[in-house]
C-alpha cells in the first residue's frame, strides 16, 4: 500500500475518531451543568458561533502542542455544528498528520540496525524522563 493511501487513512480515522467523540462530549455536556457564574475560558468557548469557532478550532489543531481532547471539548462547550466541526478539526489535524507520514517514511528508508538503535535511545530517554518526573 503507498504512503499516500496510508496517510489519507490516517486523517479519516483521525476525522472520524474526533467527530464521534465531539458527539460523546455534547451529549456528555448536556448532562453536566456549568454554573453561569464560572469564569475564563469556559465561559468565552460557550459564547462563540459560526466562523470564529471554526477558525478558532482550526488553529488549535494546527497546534501540535494542544491535546486533541482540549481542542475538542473546548468545541463542545461551545455552540459550533458538527458539520463546522468535522470540517475545521480535519484540515486542522492535515499538516500535523503529514509530518507524522514524513517521519515514519523516513525512518523506514533508515538501515534496520540504526533502526534499532534509534527505538532503544528512544526508549531510554523515555523511562530517563518518566524516572525524573
Amino acid at each position: 500500500m503507498s504512503s499516500l493511501v496510508l496517510t489519507f487513512q490516517s486523517i479519516i480515522g483521525e476525522a472520524v475518531g474526533a467527530i464521534i467523540t465531539f458527539i460523546l462530549y455534547k451529549k456528555g455536556l448536556k448532562k453536566w451543568r456549568i454554573k453561569e457564574t464560572q469564569q475564563g475560558l469556559i465561559r468565552k468557548i460557550k459564547k462563540l458561533e459560526g466562523k470564529n469557532t471554526f477558525w478558532m478550532i482550526l488553529i488549535l489543531r494546527i497546534m501540535p502542542f494542544i491535546p486533541s481532547g482540549v481542542v475538542t471539548i473546548g468545541a463542545a462547550f461551545s455552540k459550533v455544528s458538527l458539520s463546522l466541526f468535522a470540517v475545521a478539526s480535519t484540515i486542522g489535524k492535515i499538516p500535523s498528520l503529514l509530518i507524522e507520514a514524513a517521519t515514519i517514511y523516513g525512518f523506514m528508508q533508515v538501515d534496520f540496525k540504526i533502526q534499532i538503535i534509534i527505538v532503544i535511545i528512544l526508549l531510554c530517554f523515555l523511562i530517563w524522563k518518566m524516572k525524573f518526573r
